[in-house]
This record gives structure tokens, C-alpha cells and sequence, in this order.
């Protein structure tokens, strides 16, 4: 038996698709790095990145386009929840055509009255992956972010890979990794009583933090 195709997303340089439930109703987000320039052949290189990050509602057995939030270049998102709050942080990477920046701001929406409303906003560098965690009745929202240096990118944001907490009712920074470069991507989990999370880095060493 094989997988069959159910629905097609006319989109052209998606970068990740993040799958949540609302209320008993599912929605996508699509992440989209480039949207392409019109009369050129779409690379994710020449492209515009100006291109919105989509959420597709599912209703009458189709996804259908819910809302395009207000954030470009977007590598990634993350959904979560914290005392009843749904939350959708969103990891932009670049903004621009052609001549990409990387110093942007990557943004946590929050569900209000059954749309997402820009709840707080942050300045990141060459952001790609938030990722939400807890530890002890604690929440936490890592960021992966960063690029090898390069005399043509230059952060102006803070551009090491970052872990925020949870505070009277916001994110503040809570520690840096001083020791990163690239970030990609994080995973956490439990072992021997003790919680870990991991961290990829497409430069320097990835780690493993206690």
C-alpha cells in the first residue's frame, strides 16, 4: 500500500510545513523562504524573499488558505501552547530581493478571536528553527539561528543561537550559546531522570546540553 496524493499546495519555495489543531480543527503552516520574481526561473537563491508565511484551515475534507501572516523569509514555525494560549513562533531567515538581509525580526503570533495577532517580536540573525520545550513545569523557546562568517553578512542583530523563558506572560532571554555559529535545528528529551537538548549546528560543533 501506498501513500496518495490528497491535496496539492501551490507554493513555490516552501521550507517546512508545521501541522496543529485548534479547537478540534486542523490547520497547516506553511513556511516560505522565496516567492518567485516574475519572468525569471524560481531558485531560492535569486528569488524574492519577500514571501508570507500561510495558514491553511482543513474544512469539507480540503485545506483551504486561512491567513498570511505578517512575516517574510520565514524558514520554519513552531506551534505550541501555554495555559490554554495557542502560540505559532515563526524563525525568519531573510527578507529582500535579491539582495537578502539577514538582519530581521522572527515573530510569536498568538490565536485571537480565530486568527493569529503578532504577539512579540524579536531581532534575530539568519533565524531558522524556534523550537518549544518544558522542563519542571517550566517553558522554554530556543532559536537556531545564525551563518559563517562572510564579509557580504554582517549581523547587526544578535546573531549567536539563543534560549528564551517564559516570564509574566513573555519571553525573556534566559541564556546564549556562546559557542555556536550556523544553528539548525534542536530536539530535547529524557533519560536516566535527567533532561538533555540537543543542538544542531551546520558550522561549529553541535552540542548537547544538560
Amino acid at each position: 500500500m501506498y501513500l496518495q496524493r490528497y491535496h496539492t499546495i501551490p507554493t513555490i519555495g516552501a521550507r517546512s510545513v508545521c501541522a496543529f489543531e485548534i479547537e478540534d480543527v486542523a490547520y497547516l503552516a506553511v513556511s516560505r523562504k522565496t516567492q518567485n520574481i516574475s519572468n525569471t526561473v524560481s531558485n531560492t537563491i535569486g528569488d524574492n524573499s519577500d514571501a508570507c508565511c500561510v495558514i491553511y484551515r482543513y474544512k469539507d475534507d480540503w485545506f483551504h488558505k486561512h491567513q498570511e501572516l505578517e512575516i517574510t523569509g520565514s524558514e520554519s514555525a513552531n506551534f505550541f501552547t501555554i495555559n490554554g494560549r495557542n502560540f505559532l513562533a515563526v524563525a525568519n531567515k531573510w527578507a529582500g530581493d535579491k539582495g537578502h538581509s539577514y538582519n530581521q525580526h522572527s515573530i510569536i503570533f498568538e490565536w485571537v478571536n480565530g486568527r493569529f495577532a503578532r504577539f512579540q517580536s524579536f531581532p534575530t540573525f539568519a533565524a531558522r528553527k524556534w523550537y518549544y520545550f518544558e522542563v519542571e513545569g517550566r517553558s522554554f523557546l530556543a532559536l537556531a539561528q545564525g551563518i559563517r562568517p562572510h564579509k557580504d553578512f554582517k549581523p547587526c542583530h544578535p546573531s549567536r543561537s539563543m534560549i528564551f523563558e517564559w516570564k509574566d506572560g513573555n519571553f525573556v532571554e534566559f541564556q546564549e550559546l556562546l559557542l555556536s555559529e550556523e544553528g539548525y535545528d534542536w530536539s530535547s528529551f529524557d533519560m536516566n531522570g535527567k533532561h538533555f537538548l540537543a543542538y544542531a549546528d551546520g558550522f561549529a560543533n553541535s552540542l548537547v546540553l544538560l
